[in-house]
């Protein structure tokens, strides 16, 4: 059976009761069998993992490759299943089960989740569930005024009081561009300063937010098409449904996601039109 990417504590619990495993055997399974949705047109190597919420919910991932583009444009299943949790609200993450080792830039990448993400229970494959700690005790922290920062705590660089008055006047299709700055305002970019946030519309007029989320070691950051992405094979629908696709960056920023966003682009939906405007 393959599963949906998110699964509710109700349907968790009823699965638990019909299947009789335990927690850690039910987080296998869910792993494994959403694996199977995990798209490697390069490496051919399907990974998937399951993220149990302090909420009780459990959030699924698989990686993302897109054949044509840099390596670097590659989402791992372990941020596909953290960046699910963060657009269903959950708080913390508490257990995840993942088909093979997590990389270098996952651990460095759940370090970074929360400020007891050290306490996470991880399970590999088959193996035993062991304590994050034990898989990453030395994660690199880039210190903010002598604090280290996380993103589950929903730390924003933004004015988050921003309405529809900071779109420039001469923008069409406000509903679209407001879409877009709700990914600004859930933007977590402490070390670059630069939120960003980008919405796609699809062919059948569904919506798909993004937001920039960094990471303390700078390279395992997402853009905010990636995110955007999530959401997209979340819901089941396919690259080419994209239609239109709107970035909105704050002006003068020290990054811009802009050139490499249409770089994917082209590759994955070379229909769309892209546009992008500057706030304040």
């Amino acid at each position: 059976m393959i599963y949906p990417f998110f699964i509710s504590r109700e349907r968790v619990l009823q699965s638990q009761i019909r299947s009789g495993y335990s927690k850690e055997k039910q987080m296998q399974k869910f792993a494994f069998d959403i694996s199977k949705k995990g798209m490697a047109p390069i490496s051919h190597y399907q990974v998937g993992a399951a993220f149990l919420g302090e909420s009780g919910n459990i959030y699924l991932g698989v990686n993302l490759e897109f054949a044509g583009v840099p390596l670097s444009q590659t989402i791992h299943a372990e941020q596909f299943g953290i960046i699910n949790a963060l657009n269903h609200g959950e708080k913390k993450l508490l257990f995840l089960a993942v088909t093979a080792p997590p990389c270098g830039c996952c651990r460095q990448w759940i370090s970074e989740i929360g400020k007891d993400s050290s306490r996470l229970k991880v399970l590999i494959s088959n193996g035993k569930a062991v304590q994050f700690s034990r898989l990453f005790p030395y994660s690199f922290k880039f210190s903010l005024q002598g604090e280290s920062t996380v993103f589950f705590s929903s730390l924003q660089n933004f004015d988050r009081k921003a309405s529809d008055k900071l779109l420039p006047a001469r923008l069409r299709n406000k509903d679209l561009w407001l879409a877009a700055l709700r990914g600004v305002k859930a933007s977590y970019s402490p070390y670059s300063k630069s939120p960003s946030g980008l919405a796609l519309m699809t062919k059948d007029r569904k919506v798909y937010v993004g937001s920039y989320i960094e990471n303390s070691a700078f390279n395992p950051s997402l853009s905010p098409l990636h995110t955007a992405l999530i959401s997209l094979v979340c819901d089941g629908q396919p690259f080419g449904s994209i239609k239109k696709a709107r970035l909105l960056e704050k002006n003068g920023a020290a990054i811009s996601q802009e050139e490499t966003i249409k770089e994917l682009l082209k590759k994955i939906a070379p229909q769309v039109s892209f546009q992008k405007a500057s706030i304040l």
